[in-house]
């Protein structure tokens, strides 16, 4: 049976995910207001965000959680992580998939194709999204020390997103997820996070990046940083929603899908972190009754 903390862990991933679900992949944030208006929970994919997920509906998961859930699943039913088990699994979700397929999917469904072992057939996207997988993890292996965890998390990350720099930001995250389970604040969990020397990631310069902005709403900071999928947008924006909203989960996952972008790239690492923080009951009760896959964890 999962602790408690193992279980806001997974359920906050997902949710965080599965809140932009709707707005996916709008960049224009006006474009966004006027085709979802002043939303509070799931919503069907309007027609910017259905170009990407025509087949999903509000509280079901983008691709990002669906491969959160393969993993999830890999762990539950191996009693721990086995990358062989994993890369079978994520396959056969892509086997006939009807939902968006990224380009570090496809080239890692290219590499396994040609023969290249699960360990070696990553892409070497930088898109954060994948870092998520940190807090399957974490929530597997309570007792692991960081280097345990990270040599794990690694394993599962880079099997589809081999960029150097997302091996730092993967430390990072578990540093932040461990540190607020201990009992510290979201803000100086990041401090403590970002205090690390890191091969791959000045983290510093990045939590310096998004306290820049930290007295900006949303989407005008979110904006300044950048709105893509890509490390170097997509981790300092994420920073800043936990600086700026970490006392307050539903209004941080809201803020960040108003402002557009891979929105679901950030809200599924801050779902996590919150979760970690405040507990599964910090958000609605509607958004857990709402959300599909919470029958599955």
């Amino acid at each position: 049976m999962k602790s408690e903390k193992a279980k806001a862990l997974l359920l906050g991933t997902l949710i965080g995910d599965a809140i932009t679900l709707g707005v996916h992949w709008i960049y224009d944030t006006n474009e966004l207001a006027t085709e979802a208006g002043d939303f509070t929970g799931y919503i069907d994919p309007v027609a910017g965000s259905a170009k990407y997920h025509p087949n999903r509906k509000a509280g079901e998961q983008t691709h990002y959680g669906d491969q959160f859930l393969v993993l999830v699943e890999s762990i539950r039913e191996n009693r721990g992580f086995y990358l062989s088990d994993f890369a079978r699994r994520w396959q056969d979700l892509f086997d006939g998939y009807d939902d968006y397929v990224d380009g570090a999917t496809k080239k890692t469904l290219a590499n396994l194709k040609s023969g290249a072992a699960a360990s070696d057939a990553g892409s070497d996207s930088d898109e954060l999204a994948a870092v998520s997988r940190v807090a399957a993890i974490v929530a597997a292996y309570p007792d692991a020390s960081i280097g345990e965890l990270q040599e794990i998390a690694w394993s599962a990350v880079s099997f589809t997103h081999g960029n150097p720099v997302l091996k730092g930001a993967s430390e990072f995250f578990i540093r932040v997820l461990k540190a607020v389970e201990d009992g510290k604040s979201i803000e100086e969990a990041l401090s403590v996070a970002a205090s690390v020397d890191y091969d791959t990631l000045d983290a510093a310069a990045q939590l310096a990046s998004a306290k820049a902005v930290q007295e900006l709403e949303a989407v005008e900071a979110i904006g300044k940083l950048g709105q893509s999928c890509h490390f170097k947008d997509a981790f300092p924006a994420t920073l800043y929603i936990l600086l700026r909203y970490g006392n307050d989960p539903e209004r941080a996952l809201l803020e960040n899908a108003k402002a557009g972008g891979d929105s679901a790239a950030r809200s599924l690492l801050a779902g996590a972190v919150l979760a970690a923080k405040h507990g599964i009951g910090a958000f609605p009760q509607s958004w857990f009754d709402g959300l599909k896959a919470s029958t599955l964890i």
